[in-house]
């Protein structure tokens, strides 16, 4: 399978081990997959949770279920795992309005009109 690469700002991520790194990437590429739900994007939405799921066994299996549970319900709301969702969200949104001529001043993602 293709490796995903998650994308976790630095600043966020700092002190944390190997394995809370990886909940994170769980939690992100979870978000990811099921924001791509829908047609002509289902493929690429499988392998997300394909390697979201790989993740999980992985942590699962080496710390142990009820460590490895602990580890992905506290990075769920890790301020890393939200920033790298919002940031996919935030692209996905930009691609979408590239792709269909919808930058006009005002319906630009963030732009308040002041």
């Amino acid at each position: 399978m293709t490796e995903v690469a998650v994308d976790l700002d630095p600043a966020l991520v700092e002190g944390l081990d190997r394995w809370h790194l990886i909940g994170a990437e769980v939690h992100v590429l979870r978000a990811r997959a099921e924001s791509l739900r829908g047609p002509r994007r289902g493929e690429r939405a499988l392998v997300l949770a394909l390697r979201a799921g790989d993740l999980e066994s992985e942590l699962l299996s080496t710390v142990g279920v009820e460590a490895g549970a602990a580890i992905l319900r506290e990075m769920e709301n890790h301020p890393a795992a939200l920033a790298a969702i919002e940031r996919w969200r935030y692209a996905q949104l930009l691609a979408e309005r590239i792709t269909t001529g919808d930058l006009s001043e005002g319906s630009q993602p963030g732009y308040s009109g002041d």
